[in-house]
């Protein structure tokens, strides 16, 4: 019997968890609760002795992040696709339930979320296995989860009539108009009174053959895109892991669609699985605080934090600066390197307002995050303008930045510190202090430190549209501080 394929969905922009989340250093691959990053405790969720080797499915922006966060635990993706645009979770499940039947038609894909914490995966996945017998007779499983509370940040699914297997009562059929939008507060009121609603995880369990049946009935445009797409995607090679880079010019004819429009307000096949799993979008700076532990006087604290006469407060100091809190209630502070957000807990959804006027105020606060860590070492922005960025990048001893595609229309080079090793388009070659070398869109290349001692330091410009001795000019004052 085939194992159940983890598809993880690596989508979003997690606006809503400003300053932490941005477009370079994105929810999914923050480590917001220990070690491992939403993905990888998305990724370990799925162990291999009960379910096959996750397949991802994810952008340029964020591919890096996932094959590195990947290797770091360990695990190695049966394959990634890249979608060269956003066109929505149709498109993107579409896709991938064509490159499941192609291995067998049969096989069954669950499509989860990167970004979801899940408090209690035990029980979840003795969910997904009292599920799996309805999926394998052509059911689509929707996961909903039991609600706490009257939220009306989700949409809801209504329950019907009772679906059984050998095992007993396992889920409710879904009749059309069972997928509800985000409710007004009384209306969710009576969704949690009347105890037949759940919430929308955006979690599903389905054959591949179900879905792009369906999705021939009922989304026959985004069907016929995602295969060709599929179809024209080249592939390549990145630390062992086939990567597949879909049509962009198939996949640009999908229209835009979430899998519930296209598909799951319409079927009949949908079952909905009630789940009580400790499950949390974490959605909100709101919600990251819900779900965090707490000290004796309910605050939640990270990093260099002194709460005094302070209670139901977020305390996030991820800079090497201390917060220091007194009479303060139900108020969050986040502290970053380039950004402080201070604002009452109930006011959490309106952050992405907070970003969209800072995108007006051309503010790079709103996007991007100056110092990023990675496994091999880390990255931090020294110059940004309409036309080019530059970053300072100090790789560790011995350490390697594996196989990237530029995405840029030029980036040149500056050795700053040390000795580096060069892989372009697999020819080698080595740059010192001083030095330059220059890529071009569409590059692949390797960046090593071959020195076991000392740190190398390198100066990388993303250049779109000047010429190279304007850039050296521009940014001449952060390569001298060197």
């Amino acid at each position: 019997m085939a194992k159940i394929i983890p598809t993880i969905m690596i989508g979003g922009s997690g606006t809503r968890l400003w300053p932490l989340s941005r477009k370079n250093s994105p929810k999914q691959f923050l480590r917001l609760f220990g070690d491992n990053s939403l993905f990888q405790e998305t990724v370990t969720r799925f162990p291999r002795e009960e379910f096959a080797s996750p397949w991802l499915m994810t952008n340029v922006d964020v591919l890096n992040f996932a094959v590195e966060q990947s290797d770091e635990i360990g695990v190695k993706p049966a394959g990634i696709f890249v979608e060269p645009l956003m066109r929505g979770t149709a498109a993107a499940i579409g896709a991938m339930a064509v490159a499941a039947e192609q291995l067998d038609p049969d096989s069954l894909i669950l499509a989860a979320p990167a970004d979801h914490v899940i408090e209690n995966p035990e029980a979840f996945r003795k969910q997904i296995e009292l599920a799996k017998p309805l999926a394998e007779d052509g059911a689509i499983i929707t996961f909903g989860i039991v609600p706490t509370a009257p939220e009306t940040g989700f949409g809801y699914i209504k329950g019907g009539k009772t679906v059984s297997t050998s095992e007993g009562d396992v889920g409710f059929r879904v009749s059309k108009g069972g997928f509800l939008e985000k409710p007004d507060l009384a209306t969710a009121q009576e969704f949690l009174a009347a105890g037949t609603y759940y919430w929308n995880a955006g979690i599903f369990l389905f054959s591949a053959k179900t879905i792009i049946k369906e999705m021939k009935t009922f989304a026959p445009g985004i069907m016929q895109a995602a295969g060709e797409a599929v179809a024209g995607s080249q592939s390549e090679l990145r630390s062992d892991i086939p990567v597949y880079y879909l049509n962009p010019e198939s996949f640009a004819q999908a229209p835009e669609m979430s899998i519930d429009n296209a598909v799951m307000e319409h079927s009949d096949k949908i079952v909905v699985v009630p789940s009580d799993i400790g499950w949390s979008d974490v959605g909100s700076l709101s919600a990251l605080w819900d779900i965090s532990p707490k000290d004796t006087e309910s605050n939640v604290t990270t990093g260099k934090v002194l709460a005094i006469d302070s209670t139901n407060c977020l305390l996030r100091a991820t800079a090497d600066r201390r917060i220091v809190a007194l009479g303060l209630e139900n108020i969050m502070i986040v502290d970053t390197i380039d950004s402080v957000l201070v604002m009452p807990r109930n006011r959490a959804q309106e952050v992405k307002q907070v970003v969209s006027e800072l995108k007006a105020l051309g503010a790079n606060e709103a996007v991007s995050m100056p110092l990023i860590n990675h496994d091999w070492g880390d990255t931090e922005q020294k110059f940004v303008d309409e036309d080019h960025c530059v970053s300072q990048l100090k790789i560790r001893p011995g350490n390697i930045i594996p196989n990237r595609r530029v995405t840029a229309e030029r980036e040149i080079w500056l050795v700053v510190k040390g000795t580096v090793d060069v892989i372009v388009n697999y020819q080698r070659l080595t740059r010192s202090k001083g030095e330059t070398f220059s890529l071009k869109a569409n590059d692949m290349v390797t960046v090593i430190n071959p020195d076991e001692d000392k740190k190398a330091k390198c100066m990388m410009m993303v250049q779109e549209n000047r010429e190279f001795d304007r850039l050296f000019e521009a940014i001449g004052p952060a390569i001298a501080a060197e």
